[in-house]
């Protein structure tokens, strides 16, 4: 009888463990994305990456393929310095358990070269990425899997008297976004 009560003890004890870990996570995921805004005090230049929607639908459903997804970016440049957009830099990067993972970038040519847009001091620039999931019959991320958040990263230039250097990579950070059908 003892050890029966011990072992339903144990159970509960599990069982109240396992709510206060989801508790957890679900209470630091909004801080969590937070930690991590473009916005945040670390990045000295001023700029700012945001979406400019919380929820991003498919815009795009091949039946049996892919998903597609545009996310209408707004960066804004509070800084006294040009900002150049790096070509090919925009990746995708999903909230799990582990933290934030890459999970997307595109393929780039380089026949395809183009000029992107400087941001001028004190000016924003609406830019949107188009990215695709990944089709069912290959190994990959999908929109429709069960971890939903994203945020977008761009890399950046600063570009001063002719000469330019890299911005931080995560000072090109968006705002998280869920992803629905």
């Amino acid at each position: 009888m003892e050890t029966s009560l011990r072992q339903n003890a144990g159970i509960a004890g599990t069982r109240e463990r396992s709510w206060l870990l989801r508790a957890a996570v679900l209470f630091l995921l909004p801080g969590l994305g937070a930690c991590h805004d473009s916005t945040s005090p670390g990045n000295a230049l001023g700029l700012s990456v945001r979406t400019l929607a919380p929820t991003i639908h498919f815009t795009r459903q091949v039946p049996g393929s892919y998903n597609q997804i545009v996310v209408p970016l707004r960066i804004t440049n509070a800084s006294d310095k040009t900002l150049n957009l790096a070509y090919c830099s925009e990746s995708l990067e999903r909230f799990n358990l582990l933290g934030w993972q890459f999970v997307w970038g595109p393929v780039c040519l380089a026949q395809d070269i183009r000029t992107l847009p400087a941001i001028a001091p004190g000016t924003t620039l609406d830019y949107s990425v188009t990215v695709y999931d990944t089709a069912p019959q290959y190994e990959g991320f999908r929109f429709t899997d069960p971890a939903n958040v994203y945020r977008v990263r761009l890399l950046f230039w600063v570009v001063d008297n002719g000469s330019s250097q890299p911005v931080s990579p995560d000072a090109g950070l968006s705002n998280p976004f869920e992803v629905v059908p």
